[in-house]
């Protein structure tokens, strides 16, 4: 093995070992170092690497079909080059392609988690954090799909500066949303906007209720 591929290797066997609780970890970090990270070219490529690798080791832990997993993993790859392309000041045209692979990638990753999760065999620590870390990522992915409506359709949504990091101000508007906080600083500006913002509080009011209260049920009644 060379040892341009060890850190790689090293990396997957973490996320075998670790699983939810190592993604979960990683991608709370990637909230954080959002705001912290995002001023420059380099922070947004960090970024973007960091979440592709998120989102492919979920896919990974998972343990989807081949085909099905195979399809995700081409997704992440075309999202994560993409992406750099459309955070490079020189070739930032690629709205449009965008925001739909990020419906596409969203949809794929967070149905292949979901579907690990429901039908897990066992209900234990890394079950739990697998739920937590599912309810993250639907937040995380309704913000991306609102950062690349804001690129494609300026004025979606109405912040309360106007010089703002939109990255990081939809990520934040994201969490308020799917937490049901609804704090008013960030509001959807156009109809259909609107209306994706009240699915998501609906998603995570459901996800909540149905997802995490059975792995919390479950892990209440094992007698371990």
């Amino acid at each position: 093995m060379t040892a341009s591929f060890r850190p790689f290797v090293a990396l997957v066997q973490m996320i075998e070992k670790w699983r939810f609780r190592l993604l979960l970890t990683m991608l709370v970090a990637t909230l954080f170092l959002e705001t912290l990270l995002d001023e420059n070219l380099f922070g947004a490529l960090f970024l973007t690497t960091l979440f592709a690798i998120v989102l492919g080791g979920a896919v990974y832990v998972s343990a989807p079909p081949a085909r099905i997993r195979y399809f995700a993993y081409g997704l992440v790859a075309i999202w994560m080059v993409v992406s750099w392309l459309r955070d490079s000041p020189v070739l930032a045209t690629f709205d449009a392609p965008l925001l739909a692979i990020t419906i596409v990638l969203g949809v794929t990753v967070f149905g292949i988690t979901l579907r690990a999760l429901i039908y897990s065999p066992e209900a234990d620590i890394d079950a739990l954090a697998g739920a937590v870390f599912g309810y993250f990522l639907l937040a995380v992915v309704w913000a991306l799909f609102y950062m690349q409506l804001e690129y494609w359709t300026p004025g979606s949504f109405r912040f309360a500066i106007a010089e703002q990091d939109v990255r990081g101000e939809l990520l934040y508007f994201s969490l308020v949303t799917i937490t049901t906080l609804g704090y008013g600083d960030i509001t959807a500006a156009n109809p259909f906007a609107r209306i994706c913002t009240g699915v998501e509080a609906a998603q995570g009011t459901l996800y909540l209720a149905i997802l995490v209260g059975r792995v919390v049920s479950l892990l209440k009644s094992d007698p371990r």
